[in-house]
């Protein structure tokens, strides 16, 4: 079996949907149950103007929650995927332009880890993005085979 069937295998896939999935509801699980505390988070990260932090603080839980749990029950996986791979790449970048700016501060991420670094957080971000990329990578090379 050579690389392209092993990314390519349904119990890779399956693996890396329910893997991501659970990442992304235990972090939306924590933020929806104390939303007050990710407000103060977002706002320590000195990114958005004050009007929209509490929009953010509200909306951001519940939009990984719906990526999460879409990636769970493989309903819209391509959609989810994509959501998915973007938010990674956006707490990413986020993390980077905190770094930067010499911020040091609790990342937020989930609610079970206190007082991360933001430099483990950007590593752990990097981490997540293996699966991610390859169920991207895997959505891609499928639609490209039906659409042949």
């Amino acid at each position: 079996m050579n690389d392209r069937h092993l990314l390519n295998h349904p119990w890779l896939i399956r693996f890396c949907q329910i893997v991501l999935a659970l990442i992304f509801i235990s972090a939306a699980i924590g933020k929806i149950l104390d939303t007050q505390a990710f407000i103060e988070t977002v706002t320590a990260y000195q990114i958005l103007p004050k009007f929209l932090i509490t929009p953010f603080g509200h909306f951001i839980p519940w939009l990984e929650f719906t990526i999460g749990l879409t990636l769970l029950i493989d309903r819209w996986p391509a959609g989810a995927v994509f959501s998915a791979n973007l938010m990674l790449m956006l707490f990413i970048v986020i993390v980077l332009i905190s770094l930067l700016r010499g911020l040091e501060i609790d990342c937020g991420c989930f609610a079970i880890i206190k007082e991360d670094s933001l430099m483990k957080t950007l590593i752990r971000d990097f981490i997540f993005m293996v699966p991610a990329l390859i169920l991207l990578r895997w959505h891609r090379y499928s639609r490209a085979e039906v659409a042949s």
